[in-house]
């Protein structure tokens, strides 16, 4: 929910979408506690719920006891992605998970299941043909910068594709992010020197 709220275009894009989205009832209650930010957060969350652009769901018995496995021990989750997995698994649904420690969890205890992350979303056709092309580049742009969304290394080439070169730069979250600097530097001497 971070990245979507920071990306500055949730509404547009969960319209956009031809599927519904769930946020873990649990997940939704950790937002809002702390800072004024978070108090934003949640502010933003009732929004996307008043606005019937998401659904809240709680978790079932069995879903319940997978969110326990999930918190407990070294290499437990956090709330918010515990639930996330346990609700996805138990309801057939595909979870959108970003933080890397979850998906490496989901593969451990369901290896045929898969995953959507953030990206995914803001690369869907349905939300570039919705909204634009520049205006997903935007968002993803802001996204990357307001809540340095994590980029998988095989979704990297398309974001640089979506945002461009001097944006790519200065986004540190991107997979590579070194090497990728030097070759787009390198391109431009060559370019320059042609």
């Amino acid at each position: 929910m971070i990245n979507l709220y920071a990306c500055g275009r949730a509404e547009d894009i969960l319209d956009a979408l031809p599927h519904r989205i769930f946020v873990p009832q649990i997940a939704a209650g950790e937002l809002g506690k702390g800072t004024e930010e978070a108090r934003h957060e949640l502010a933003f969350l009732q929004g996307l719920i008043s606005g019937a652009r998401l659904d809240i769901l709680e978790l079932s018995e069995a879903g319940f006891d997978m969110y326990a496995r999930l918190v407990a021990g070294p290499r437990s989750l956090g709330d918010g992605e515990a639930a996330t997995l346990a609700i996805a698994l138990d309801q057939r649904l595909l979870p959108v998970i970003d933080e890397r420690k979850a998906r490496s969890r989901l593969t451990e205890i369901a290896p045929s299941a898969s995953a959507a992350t953030t990206v995914d979303l803001l690369l869907h056709d349905h939300v570039q043909n919705e909204m634009g092309r520049d205006a997903c580049a935007d968002a993803v742009w802001s996204a990357l910068q307001g809540a340095n969304m994590s980029v998988r290394l095989e979704q990297r080439d398309s974001i640089l594709a979506l945002i461009g070169h001097e944006r790519a730069t200065k986004c540190r979250s991107l997979p590579g992010y070194k090497r990728m600097c030097q070759a787009i530097e390198s391109a431009r001497r060559q370019g320059a020197a042609s």
